[in-house]
Protein backbone atom coordinates (compact mmCIF):
# COMPACT_ATOMS: atom_id res chain seq x y z
CA UNK A 1 0.00 0.00 0.00
CA UNK A 2 2.87 2.28 0.87
CA UNK A 3 3.60 2.82 -3.07
CA UNK A 4 -0.48 4.16 -3.22
CA UNK A 5 0.61 7.42 -1.47
CA UNK A 6 1.36 11.06 -2.51
CA UNK A 7 2.84 11.67 0.80
CA UNK A 8 3.44 9.83 4.45
CA UNK A 9 0.65 11.61 5.62
CA UNK A 10 -1.82 8.73 3.73
CA UNK A 11 -0.13 5.60 5.36
CA UNK A 12 -2.03 3.06 7.19
CA UNK A 13 0.09 3.31 9.99
CA UNK A 14 0.12 7.03 9.70
CA UNK A 15 -3.93 7.49 9.96
CA UNK A 16 -3.89 4.72 12.64
CA UNK A 17 -2.08 6.79 15.17
CA UNK A 18 -3.77 10.28 14.25
CA UNK A 19 -6.79 9.13 13.59
CA UNK A 20 -7.01 5.73 15.48
CA UNK A 21 -10.34 3.84 14.48
CA UNK A 22 -11.55 6.61 12.66
CA UNK A 23 -10.09 6.47 9.03
CA UNK A 24 -11.52 5.00 5.94
CA UNK A 25 -10.23 4.29 2.44
CA UNK A 26 -11.92 5.26 -1.62
CA UNK A 27 -10.37 2.70 -3.74
CA UNK A 28 -11.54 3.01 -7.06
CA UNK A 29 -10.57 0.04 -9.65
CA UNK A 30 -10.42 -0.76 -13.43
CA UNK A 31 -10.15 -3.03 -15.37
CA UNK A 32 -8.97 -5.25 -12.06
CA UNK A 33 -5.96 -2.69 -11.37
CA UNK A 34 -5.98 -0.12 -8.58
CA UNK A 35 -6.40 3.59 -10.49
CA UNK A 36 -7.31 5.92 -7.36
CA UNK A 37 -7.18 5.77 -3.41
CA UNK A 38 -8.14 8.71 -1.27
CA UNK A 39 -7.86 8.12 2.36
CA UNK A 40 -9.69 9.88 5.20
CA UNK A 41 -10.66 10.52 8.44
CA UNK A 42 -14.26 10.69 10.07
CA UNK A 43 -15.26 12.59 12.86
CA UNK A 44 -19.37 12.84 13.91
CA UNK A 45 -20.16 11.65 10.15
CA UNK A 46 -17.76 14.32 8.92
CA UNK A 47 -14.95 13.97 6.75
CA UNK A 48 -12.46 16.53 8.27
CA UNK A 49 -8.70 16.72 8.64
CA UNK A 50 -6.63 14.70 11.80
CA UNK A 51 -3.98 16.42 13.85
CA UNK A 52 -0.54 16.67 12.17
CA UNK A 53 -1.79 15.90 9.06
CA UNK A 54 -1.24 18.82 6.39
CA UNK A 55 -2.44 17.34 4.06
CA UNK A 56 -4.60 14.04 2.78
CA UNK A 57 -5.68 13.95 -1.06
CA UNK A 58 -5.67 11.42 -3.51
CA UNK A 59 -3.17 9.24 -4.91
CA UNK A 60 -3.62 8.50 -8.73
CA UNK A 61 -1.65 5.83 -10.64
CA UNK A 62 0.32 6.99 -12.97
CA UNK A 63 -1.00 6.94 -16.86
CA UNK A 64 1.86 6.20 -18.47
CA UNK A 65 1.87 6.77 -22.20
CA UNK A 66 -1.59 9.40 -22.23
CA UNK A 67 -1.30 13.15 -23.01
CA UNK A 68 -2.52 15.76 -20.53
CA UNK A 69 -5.86 15.90 -22.32
CA UNK A 70 -6.49 12.16 -21.09
CA UNK A 71 -4.76 12.49 -18.05
CA UNK A 72 -6.52 15.28 -16.88
CA UNK A 73 -10.16 13.49 -18.59
CA UNK A 74 -9.28 10.22 -16.11
CA UNK A 75 -8.67 12.66 -13.32
CA UNK A 76 -12.18 14.13 -13.96
CA UNK A 77 -13.98 10.93 -14.26
CA UNK A 78 -12.16 9.19 -11.19
CA UNK A 79 -12.62 12.03 -8.76
CA UNK A 80 -16.67 12.31 -10.06
CA UNK A 81 -16.82 8.96 -9.06
CA UNK A 82 -14.86 9.58 -5.30
CA UNK A 83 -16.70 12.70 -4.91
CA UNK A 84 -20.05 10.08 -4.90
CA UNK A 85 -18.84 8.12 -2.26
CA UNK A 86 -17.99 11.15 0.05
CA UNK A 87 -22.01 12.70 -0.51
CA UNK A 88 -22.76 9.86 1.98
CA UNK A 89 -20.92 12.23 4.78
CA UNK A 90 -22.80 15.20 6.33
CA UNK A 91 -19.83 17.46 5.40
CA UNK A 92 -16.38 17.11 3.61
CA UNK A 93 -12.90 19.17 5.04
CA UNK A 94 -9.99 17.84 2.89
CA UNK A 95 -6.86 19.06 2.28
CA UNK A 96 -5.09 18.06 -1.14
CA UNK A 97 -1.30 17.17 -1.88
CA UNK A 98 -0.05 20.03 -4.06
CA UNK A 99 0.58 17.44 -6.42
CA UNK A 100 -3.14 17.34 -7.16
CA UNK A 101 -3.61 20.98 -8.62
CA UNK A 102 -6.32 19.93 -10.90
CA UNK A 103 -9.26 20.76 -8.35
CA UNK A 104 -11.84 21.94 -10.83
CA UNK A 105 -14.11 18.74 -10.26
CA UNK A 106 -14.82 19.60 -6.94
CA UNK A 107 -15.81 22.88 -7.79
CA UNK A 108 -18.19 21.78 -10.67
CA UNK A 109 -19.86 19.66 -7.52
CA UNK A 110 -20.61 22.38 -5.37
CA UNK A 111 -17.25 22.47 -3.37
CA UNK A 112 -15.82 25.20 -2.05
CA UNK A 113 -11.79 25.80 -3.12
CA UNK A 114 -9.62 27.67 -1.19
CA UNK A 115 -6.00 28.05 -2.09
CA UNK A 116 -3.48 27.21 1.24
CA UNK A 117 0.72 27.42 1.22
CA UNK A 118 3.41 25.98 2.24
CA UNK A 119 7.25 26.43 1.99
CA UNK A 120 9.70 24.44 0.15
CA UNK A 121 13.15 23.73 -1.12
CA UNK A 122 12.37 21.66 -3.80
CA UNK A 123 15.89 20.63 -4.57
CA UNK A 124 18.09 19.44 -1.84
CA UNK A 125 21.10 18.19 -3.65
CA UNK A 126 23.46 21.37 -3.23
CA UNK A 127 23.12 22.23 -0.04
CA UNK A 128 26.20 24.75 -0.57
CA UNK A 129 23.74 26.92 -2.88
CA UNK A 130 20.64 26.45 -0.37
CA UNK A 131 22.89 27.81 1.99
CA UNK A 132 23.89 30.69 0.03
CA UNK A 133 20.00 31.40 -0.54
CA UNK A 134 19.66 32.41 3.50
CA UNK A 135 19.23 35.60 4.39
CA UNK A 136 22.35 37.52 5.25
CA UNK A 137 20.42 37.66 9.06
CA UNK A 138 19.53 33.73 8.85
CA UNK A 139 23.69 32.91 7.94
CA UNK A 140 24.55 35.66 11.18
CA UNK A 141 22.45 33.82 13.42
CA UNK A 142 23.46 30.70 12.58
CA UNK A 143 27.13 31.35 13.04
CA UNK A 144 26.27 32.96 16.49
CA UNK A 145 24.40 29.76 17.52
CA UNK A 146 26.57 27.56 16.88
CA UNK A 147 29.39 29.49 19.33
CA UNK A 148 26.61 28.43 22.18
CA UNK A 149 24.98 25.40 21.47
CA UNK A 150 25.79 21.77 20.21
CA UNK A 151 23.47 19.98 17.95
CA UNK A 152 22.41 16.88 19.11
CA UNK A 153 19.99 13.91 17.42
CA UNK A 154 17.75 12.73 20.33
CA UNK A 155 15.36 10.12 20.38
CA UNK A 156 13.24 10.74 23.76
CA UNK A 157 9.71 12.46 22.94
CA UNK A 158 10.03 13.94 26.90
CA UNK A 159 12.83 16.46 25.52
CA UNK A 160 10.12 17.61 22.31
CA UNK A 161 6.94 17.70 25.31
CA UNK A 162 8.83 20.44 26.95
CA UNK A 163 10.17 22.45 24.45
CA UNK A 164 6.45 22.45 23.04
CA UNK A 165 4.71 23.43 26.91
CA UNK A 166 7.02 26.10 26.94
CA UNK A 167 6.49 27.16 23.73
CA UNK A 168 3.02 27.66 24.12
CA UNK A 169 2.59 28.55 27.95
CA UNK A 170 5.21 31.52 26.20
CA UNK A 171 1.64 32.08 24.01
CA UNK A 172 -0.61 31.79 26.90
CA UNK A 173 -2.03 28.63 25.29
CA UNK A 174 -2.25 25.19 26.55
CA UNK A 175 -0.66 22.24 24.70
CA UNK A 176 -3.28 21.70 21.71
CA UNK A 177 -3.13 18.12 21.71
CA UNK A 178 -2.30 14.84 23.96
CA UNK A 179 1.01 14.14 25.39
CA UNK A 180 0.39 10.40 24.02
CA UNK A 181 -0.17 11.95 20.41
CA UNK A 182 3.11 12.92 20.33
CA UNK A 183 4.86 9.77 21.67
CA UNK A 184 3.24 7.89 19.37
CA UNK A 185 4.07 10.12 16.29
CA UNK A 186 7.55 9.84 17.60
CA UNK A 187 7.86 6.36 18.60
CA UNK A 188 5.99 4.82 15.34
CA UNK A 189 7.98 7.13 13.24
CA UNK A 190 11.38 6.39 14.34
CA UNK A 191 10.62 3.10 14.22
CA UNK A 192 9.75 2.52 10.67
CA UNK A 193 13.26 5.12 10.40
CA UNK A 194 10.88 7.91 9.04
CA UNK A 195 11.27 10.24 12.00
CA UNK A 196 13.98 12.64 13.44
CA UNK A 197 14.57 14.57 16.65
CA UNK A 198 17.31 17.46 16.40
CA UNK A 199 17.84 19.79 19.18
CA UNK A 200 20.01 22.30 20.69
CA UNK A 201 21.77 21.94 23.71
CA UNK A 202 24.14 24.41 25.64
CA UNK A 203 27.36 23.00 27.75
CA UNK A 204 25.22 22.76 31.00
CA UNK A 205 22.81 20.47 29.31
CA UNK A 206 20.23 22.87 28.18
CA UNK A 207 17.80 22.36 25.85
CA UNK A 208 17.22 25.51 23.75
CA UNK A 209 15.25 24.49 20.86
CA UNK A 210 14.35 21.32 18.91
CA UNK A 211 12.45 19.71 15.77
CA UNK A 212 10.88 16.92 15.15
CA UNK A 213 10.87 15.88 11.61
CA UNK A 214 8.85 12.93 9.54
CA UNK A 215 10.12 12.01 6.19
CA UNK A 216 9.84 9.40 3.19
CA UNK A 217 11.56 9.69 0.17
CA UNK A 218 10.00 12.26 -1.52
CA UNK A 219 9.59 14.90 1.20
CA UNK A 220 10.73 15.86 4.70
CA UNK A 221 8.21 17.65 6.75
CA UNK A 222 8.97 20.18 9.84
CA UNK A 223 6.28 18.34 11.67
CA UNK A 224 6.37 20.38 15.16
CA UNK A 225 9.05 22.50 16.57
CA UNK A 226 9.40 24.26 20.16
CA UNK A 227 12.11 26.53 22.53
CA UNK A 228 12.18 27.74 25.43
CA UNK A 229 11.76 31.18 25.86
CA UNK A 230 14.69 31.44 28.34
CA UNK A 231 17.43 31.03 25.42
CA UNK A 232 15.69 33.15 22.95
CA UNK A 233 18.63 35.14 22.58
CA UNK A 234 20.99 31.88 21.02
CA UNK A 235 19.22 31.59 17.92
CA UNK A 236 18.86 28.22 18.50
CA UNK A 237 16.07 27.46 16.68
CA UNK A 238 17.51 29.17 13.21
CA UNK A 239 20.49 26.92 13.95
CA UNK A 240 18.39 23.64 14.21
CA UNK A 241 16.15 24.52 11.10
CA UNK A 242 19.53 24.34 9.09
CA UNK A 243 20.65 21.19 10.34
CA UNK A 244 16.94 19.79 9.79
CA UNK A 245 17.05 20.70 5.79
CA UNK A 246 20.77 19.88 6.04
CA UNK A 247 19.51 16.01 7.40
CA UNK A 248 16.50 16.35 5.35
CA UNK A 249 18.96 16.31 2.08
CA UNK A 250 20.13 12.78 3.27
CA UNK A 251 16.88 11.03 2.85
CA UNK A 252 14.29 13.01 0.95
CA UNK A 253 14.27 14.94 -2.12
CA UNK A 254 12.26 18.25 -0.61
CA UNK A 255 11.69 20.29 2.28
CA UNK A 256 8.72 20.93 3.65
CA UNK A 257 8.70 23.79 6.07
CA UNK A 258 5.28 22.79 6.49
CA UNK A 259 3.12 26.13 6.43
CA UNK A 260 2.59 29.10 7.46
CA UNK A 261 -0.38 31.40 6.41
CA UNK A 262 0.69 33.35 9.03
CA UNK A 263 2.83 36.24 8.18
CA UNK A 264 5.24 36.47 10.95
CA UNK A 265 6.33 32.89 10.16
CA UNK A 266 6.13 33.23 6.61
CA UNK A 267 8.23 35.70 6.65
CA UNK A 268 10.83 33.73 8.92
CA UNK A 269 10.08 30.65 6.32
CA UNK A 270 11.54 32.91 2.96
CA UNK A 271 14.40 33.98 5.18
CA UNK A 272 15.64 30.51 4.48
CA UNK A 273 15.01 29.88 0.90
CA UNK A 274 11.77 28.52 1.19
CA UNK A 275 9.74 28.76 -1.96
CA UNK A 276 5.75 29.12 -1.81
CA UNK A 277 3.92 25.97 -2.60
CA UNK A 278 0.21 25.97 -3.43
CA UNK A 279 -2.41 23.53 -2.33
CA UNK A 280 -5.81 23.47 -1.70
CA UNK A 281 -8.67 22.59 0.36
CA UNK A 282 -11.58 21.34 -0.69
CA UNK A 283 -14.94 21.55 1.77
CA UNK A 284 -18.98 21.37 1.33
CA UNK A 285 -20.14 21.90 5.18
CA UNK A 286 -23.26 22.12 6.89
CA UNK A 287 -24.48 25.77 7.46
CA UNK A 288 -23.74 25.51 10.78
CA UNK A 289 -20.11 24.52 10.31
CA UNK A 290 -19.69 27.00 7.62
CA UNK A 291 -20.84 29.56 9.98
CA UNK A 292 -17.78 28.36 12.64
CA UNK A 293 -15.52 28.47 9.84
CA UNK A 294 -16.13 32.09 8.80
CA UNK A 295 -15.96 33.46 12.22
CA UNK A 296 -13.13 31.37 13.44
CA UNK A 297 -10.56 34.08 12.13
CA UNK A 298 -12.19 36.84 13.85
CA UNK A 299 -12.40 34.55 17.14
CA UNK A 300 -8.93 33.90 16.87
CA UNK A 301 -7.70 37.58 16.19
CA UNK A 302 -10.28 38.94 19.27
CA UNK A 303 -8.01 35.87 21.65
CA UNK A 304 -4.77 36.45 19.97
CA UNK A 305 -4.47 32.85 18.38
CA UNK A 306 -1.36 31.89 16.36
Amino acid sequence: MENNVNSIFEEPWWLDIVSPNNWKEILIEEDNRLVARLPYSIKRNKVAMPQFTPTCGIWFKDDEGANIQEKNENIKRITEKIIIELSNYRSVQLRLDPSMQYFLPFYWQGFSIIPKVTYRINNLNDLQRIYQNFSKNIRRDIKSAEKKVEIKYDTSPDIMIKLLQKTFREQGRKLPCSEDLIVRIMEESRKRNKGKLITAVDENGNTHAGAYLVYDKRACYYLFAGKDPDFKKSNAQTLVMWKCIEFASNVSSIFDFEGSMIEGIEQFFKRFGGEPTVYFEIRKLTIIDEIKELIKPFIKKIIGYK
